[in-house]
């Protein structure tokens, strides 16, 4: 096996975390048809037939809308991750050869290191809390509009 600690604590820390989001959502993949069903039914008695399809088309419309958004906040958390390894890998060296990094005076390369690869993490993270602050203020908007 080629892992270190640091990729193992987050491949750990991450999959729990991934049970712990997906929990909640697991009942949707039953009951978002008969949602989408009844919705429509009731579009449709309350507007009169085919009026209600207009509403039907703005949330055929949205579907590519939130594949792209879900798939860069995918690939923002790729790259997160694999900062998040190389800073692990890097603290696990740091505290590993602590002795020698204080004797030779390496302290400062090793901060500047660390801080580079945080700053990359933290930008990967504001990029993602963007993106799912627009999903999410969509999806509340879209069922006005739908509406």
């Amino acid at each position: 096996m080629n892992s270190n600690v640091g990729n193992l604590f987050n491949l750990m820390s991450i999959d729990v975390k991934n049970v712990v989001d997906v929990i909640p959502f697991l009942h949707l993949f039953w009951s978002v048809p008969f949602q989408i069903l009844g919705t429509f039914l009731f579009m449709w008695n309350i507007l009169d037939g085919p009026s209600s399809l207009a509403g039907v088309a703005v949330m055929v419309l949205l579907i590519p809308f939130n594949s792209i958004m879900s798939n860069l906040i995918r690939k923002l958390h790729a790259g997160q991750m694999k900062n998040k390894d190389k800073r692990m890998k890097l603290m696990t060296e740091v505290l590993n050869g602590i002795k020698s990094i204080k004797m030779y005076a390496w302290e400062d390369f090793f901060k500047k290191n660390l801080k580079d690869i945080r700053n990359k993490e933290i930008e990967d993270l504001k990029k993602s809390a963007y993106l799912q602050s627009i999903s999410s203020s969509v999806c509340p908007c879209s069922l006005v509009v739908v509406i």
